[in-house]
């Protein structure tokens, strides 16, 4: 008790012992007390008028002493002082009477440690109170400060609570141009941003609320009072308004540059010394050649790559109608929408006049072509202005896939530009893809030989990489998306699509599968994670052994079944039905979960979880990609989650890569999330047998 410091009281009795009891017993309980008698109303006033007591004691059995008046007394200056009421003997009533007039306590005399604890409880408690006080008022006057930091903060900001304006400072009324913050206070706030920024402000907003936003910034389009389009980098956070929890955007014009032109280093633009068209921005044909060179010299971190040739279809069309300078503000135009197409690790430039070449880097050829296909939507919807009159586009988009090591550059461009010419053959307005017209055969040409394969089972020269699934929900577990590589002679990682097409063609997946399940088993037991996610090739798939095995390595492991998620492709799936409906089902009597990635690819994703119904469905990234702004996409992807919620499915969306797609998560109600967003993919150290 001796933390307490000295304890200040008021020993209210017609006998001065009394007082001198009360000290000696809060004395003897280790703390110290400096007690003023008092022994009438009159000379309690009078104290209190000189000096604030912690502590009122009143002794009941001295005459002319009741609780009620010192009530009185002590509530013309502190409400919150504790009186204890001190007597002989009390009964249940005679204490229950002392409470409701007012008392903290009763306490019998002779009960001196009760006494003690009793003083120190409600001093303690008194004294949180003040400090509870003190702080709330301190707290007012920061915020108080704050806010009028925030009126005059240069920052253009407003707060938003529940969907709705709350506050705007004058550096935000100013960059919009509005004078009075009446204009837009009380005001939904998604009225402010251009219809295809909605949904993602929609779910960032909703993160925000539930504390899931980590301060990403959003590319956006706000409007002006005049009905103009202002682009901005929006930042969102949690913050009070009127004591009232909201979230506070920041809005910064001069930001937005920065995430609109992005580099391979998390940048998009191509280097700050790089030759710049002086329309457009984009790094001119020399440089941006240089720096696809080096780019394509680099093995991909991951995914796949492609070189894309985009040209719109009709705008020699346009230049001879409109003239020259009405021609490039709709370049200029058009280029805005093709940087909002690109992500971080993409690289563009412009290759010449009104052709632009982009290396697009994504997990598969599906997410590439979707890329294509969302690019060529957003611009056959947007409405060009040509003066007063106006103007619709359409383009072409050549692919190239960056498959074949060796290929020059200018094999590659001159390939994608071949796609292109395919696809306005064609009619244009698609996306057309560059295809060999001799397929060599793959045994003469295997860059991975079945044999260097079986060495590496033999020498336990494959390694084990784990990426996070992010959780978008408080009960989120701690679970890992596990990925394979293969070690070179030189120690250097050979990527899956390499070797596994060669280990499929020699009956060689199911070793390698045992291999990661027993990589997986040993990572569960030195990291314990919640749980991990292995693939099943098609040849385990069909492996009638495997449940069995599987059920001898987590009982030798001593490890609980459900640590394991085995996770099958939703194409497989459906090719193998029978085969992938007995597996996953004699995985699931050994207590394993079931979980089925790439959905939404077949012609019928729903119907398939009737037959092979799993724990998880993880969303295809094809999906996502450009989800921000195409509601068709969003309707479908939240149809799946409703259905997943409603047989207790739970749901992952796959390789996120930004928070604009993250944002619109939230909205659709997905839980989880993997991607080079949330993280890349981390070596797993560990010694296999």
């Amino acid at each position: 008790m001796s933390d307490l410091g000295t304890i200040n009281i008021a020993v209210l009795s017609t006998q001065q012992d009394d007082n001198d009891a009360v000290s000696r017993i809060i004395r003897n309980a280790g703390a110290a007390a400096h007690c003023s008698w008092v022994s009438s109303y009159d000379e309690l006033f009078a104290l209190m008028q000189q000096t604030e007591p912690e502590l009122i004691c009143i002794f009941a059995n001295r005459t002319g002493i009741g609780i009620e008046e010192v009530v009185r007394i002590r509530n013309q200056f502190e409400l919150t002082i504790p009186i204890i009421f001190i007597g002989v003997r009390f009964s249940e009533n005679a204490i229950t009477d002392a409470l409701t007039a007012g008392a903290a306590d009763a306490v019998s005399l002779g009960q001196e440690q009760r006494l003690a604890r009793v003083a120190v409880r409600e001093v303690s408690s008194y004294r949180m109170r003040q400090q509870l006080r003190e702080n709330d008022a301190e707290l007012k006057d920061l915020r108080h400060h704050f806010t009028r930091l925030v009126d005059e903060s240069t920052d253009p900001m407003l707060y938003v609570s529940e969907g709705i304006i709350v506050h705007t400072n004058p550096a935000w009324l100013e960059l919009f141009g509005h004078t009075d913050p009446v204009d837009v206070i009380g005001n939904p706030v998604m009225d402010l941003f251009d219809r295809e920024s909605r949904a993602t402000f929609k779910g960032a907003l909703m993160a925000c609320a539930d504390n899931k936003w980590a301060g990403h910034k959003l590319p956006t389009k706000v409007q002006t009072s005049d009905g103009g389009w202002l682009f901005v980098a929006a930042s969102l956070e949690r913050a009070t308004y009127d004591d009232e929890p909201c979230v506070r955007i920041h809005m910064d014009p001069s930001k937005r540059q920065d995430l609109a032109n992005k580099t391979t280093d998390g940048s998009r633009t191509m280097t700050p010394n790089a030759d710049k068209h002086p329309l457009t921005g984009f790094s001119q044909r020399q440089s941006f050649l240089q720096i696809l060179e080096r780019t394509l010299s680099a093995p991909p971190a991951g995914g796949i790559r492609a070189l894309a040739y985009i040209k719109p279809d009709n705008f020699a069309e346009i230049r001879d109608s409109f003239g020259p300078l009405t021609s490039d503000a709709i370049l200029l135009e058009f280029t805005e929408v093709l940087k909002s197409s690109m992500k971080s690790n993409d690289i563009y430039g412009q290759f010449g006049g009104d052709i632009f070449v982009a290396l697009i880097a994504r997990g598969t050829d599906r997410d590439i072509k979707t890329w294509g296909e969302n690019l060529r939507r957003l611009v056959a919807k947007r409405v060009f202005e040509a003066g007063n009159k106006p103007v619709t586009l359409s383009l072409t988009v050549g692919l190239s896939p960056i498959t074949t090591s060796g290929t020059t550059l200018e094999q590659h461009i001159d390939r994608a530009q071949q796609g292109y010419l395919k696809g306005r053959n064609q009619g244009g307005n698609r996306v057309s893809t560059f295809e060999e017209k001799v397929a060599p055969s793959p045994s003469v040409h295997d860059k991975v030989p079945p044999k260097a394969i079986k060495q590496a089972l033999m020498n336990n020269t494959f390694r084990l990489f784990h990426q996070p699934i992010g959780s978008l929900n408080e009960q989120g577990r701690i679970m890992f998306d596990l990925l394979l590589r293969m070690l070179d002679e030189n120690g250097d990682d050979i990527m899956p699509a390499e070797f596994i097409p060669v280990a499929e063609r020699h009956q060689l997946m199911r070793n390698i599968d045992r291999w990661v399940i027993s990589a997986a088993i040993k990572f569960c037991i030195e990291e314990k994670p919640d749980q991990v996610f292995i693939r099943l090739s098609r040849d385990t798939i069909k492996d009638g052994s495997l449940a069995k095995w599987v059920k001898t390595q987590l009982t030798d492991a001593q490890l609980p079944a459900e640590k394991l998620v085995f996770q099958i492709t939703e194409v497989n799936a459906d090719d193998t039905l029978k085969a992938s409906k007995g597996q996953t089902s004699a995985l699931r009597k050994i207590g394993c979960k079931i979980a089925i990635e790439h959905f939404g690819i077949g012609d019928r994703p729903l119907a398939l979880i009737e037959h092979i119904p799993p724990d998880y469905i993880k969303i295809d990234g094809s999906l996502m990609e450009g989800i921000a702004d195409n509601s068709a996409v969003q309707g479908t992807v939240k149809e799946y989650v409703n259905i997943a919620r409603q047989k207790n499915i739970e749901t992952i969306a796959e390789r996120i890569e930004d928070a604009d797609t993250m944002a619109i998560l939230w909205q659709l109600g997905i839980e989880y999330m993997q991607g080079f967003y949330v993280q890349g993919p981390e070596s797993v150290v560990l010694e296999t047998a």
